[in-house]
């Protein structure tokens, strides 16, 4: 066997193991996002179970007491979530439309989304009188 030749098969065995690692990569590849989709599909269920369990927790049917006590959490994360809300509302001095959620000024009387009539705020006006 010449050097050409062994030169040759050389090149020819190295290829195809490099062809070979390529695919087992790819592969491997496609198995890991098959199993990270699998995982968000658990995530999901979790969520949906989670979302069913503070369902029934909100119609008062009775849970164990580990239940009820992480859905009172919700309970209390969702109360300082609207105090926050209500203070961004403060800051930026608008109002939320009762009907359709939209931000809009505090002094509009009708929701440029929706079209409902809105309360108008009032601001205390500062005593005007004169000594």
């Amino acid at each position: 066997m010449s050097v050409f030749d062994k030169f040759t098969n050389k090149v020819t065995d190295t290829a195809r193991a490099a062809a070979k690692k390529s695919g087992e990569l790819v592969e491997a590849s496609k198995l890991n996002a098959a199993i990270n989709q699998e995982n968000e599909k658990v995530a999901i269920q979790y969520e949906t179970i989670g979302k069913l369990i503070y369902e029934r927790y909100s119609n008062g049917e009775r849970l164990s007491e580990d239940i009820n006590s992480k859905c009172n959490e919700i309970v209390d994360i969702k109360t300082n979530i609207q105090g926050l809300k209500d203070r961004v509302i403060e800051l930026k001095n608008i109002k939320i439309c009762k009907n359709c959620s939209h931000e809009i000024e505090e002094d509009v009387i009708f929701c440029p989304n929706c079209g409902m009539k809105q309360v108008v705020i009032v601001s205390p006006k500062e005593d005007t009188k004169s000594d």
